[in-house]
């Protein structure tokens, strides 16, 4: 049998989300732990020092998390102890391959469980992501080569202010026509590295 305590995010404990409500997710968590779940930094601080867990499992794994596990792996052994060989026949090279083979082996743990669980299976809603970009203020850049810097700031502090995609202003301000606009904000094309450059 295992010993287990949930320790939420402060953001994950009060977020309800189509998955349901927080609140019911820390009843459940409770309920199967048999112990109150941890929310507050003060609570979590404690783990550490005071070695409360053999094992930690993060989850989700999300991109966040596999970042953190990265800062987290550093080369300092590797260093110091390539630094005490002086280049030459060195007696620190085991250290040197636990140290990396152990960071190699957290990653690897770590982009397996991100696959699995949070990349594998996602699909894309093109019709979100297409109003996403037709809303962004960024894309104005792809503008300047057309109607000049002075313009685009304005259409991008217009499209600010009023929340009018950047596009449509354009054409409302007869800077370009409907075409003109849609070919130079057409996402694909500004994805793509013309091949002379």
């Amino acid at each position: 049998t295992y010993d287990v305590t949930a320790v939420l995010s402060e953001t994950a404990a009060g977020t309800d989300t189509r998955f349901g409500k927080a609140e019911d997710h820390i009843r459940r968590l409770e309920a199967i732990t048999g112990k109150p779940v941890m929310t507050t930094i003060p609570e979590a601080e404690r783990i550490g020092p005071g070695k409360l867990f053999d094992v930690l499992v993060i989850a989700p794994c999300t991109g966040n998390t596999l970042g953190k596990l990265a800062a987290g792996i550093t080369d300092t052994s590797v260093t110091m102890a390539a630094k005490a060989g002086q280049l030459e026949l060195n007696a620190f090279e085991p250290v040197i391959f636990d140290s990396l083979c152990q960071g190699m082996a957290q990653l690897t743990n770590g982009l397996r469980t991100l696959t699995d669980h949070c990349v594998s299976g996602i699909v894309a809603n093109v019709a979100l992501c297409r109003e996403e970009i037709n809303r962004s203020v960024g894309i104005v850049t792809a503008l300047c080569p057309l109607i000049g810097y002075d313009a685009a700031c304005s259409l991008a502090k217009e499209s600010l202010r009023t929340r009018v995609p950047v596009g449509q202003l354009a054409v409302e301000r007869g800077l370009l026509t409907a075409e003109q606009a849609e070919a130079a904000l057409d996402p694909m094309r500004m994805t793509i590295i013309p091949e002379n450059e």
